[in-house]
């Protein structure tokens, strides 16, 4: 049996239900924008129902925020029971920047890190 079989999908819904991971994840439009490699306004107008979200960004929140695509689309509330801490928030949020990533772009970014790292000890 098919649990999602009488639930009805909307932009508005589903804008509703990212507005709502958004905020238990304690991530901004900005942040979740970034995240996305959106505007800032686009997801703005996404979590009002006026704007659609392409399957590649919607595998993105999945990743994000660590849920089925059908709690998104149907929001069955089953996945915000678990709450993450701020730095297991961050660590996904960095994993979902990363995945699809080629060896090159993940070998620039591990150099980069690690130069962060020195000039922060330096400090």
């Amino acid at each position: 049996m098919n649990p999602y079989k009488d639930r009805v999908f909307n932009k508005e819904n589903l804008g509703k239900t990212i507005k709502k991971y958004r905020l238990a994840y304690d991530l901004s439009v900005n942040e979740l924008a970034e995240l996305l490699g959106l505007s800032a306004t686009f997801v703005g107008l996404i979590e009002r129902g006026e704007r659609g979200v392409s399957l590649k960004n919607m595998v993105c929140l999945t990743k994000i925020f660590d849920v089925d695509i059908n709690e998104l689309v149907y929001d069955t509330g089953e996945s915000l029971a678990v709450k993450l801490t701020l730095e297991e928030r961050k660590l996904k949020s960095l994993y979902a920047l990363l995945t699809g990533l080629n060896e090159r772009e993940l070998r620039y970014i591990m150099a980069n890190v690690e130069n962060l790292k020195i000039l922060k000890n330096k400090d």
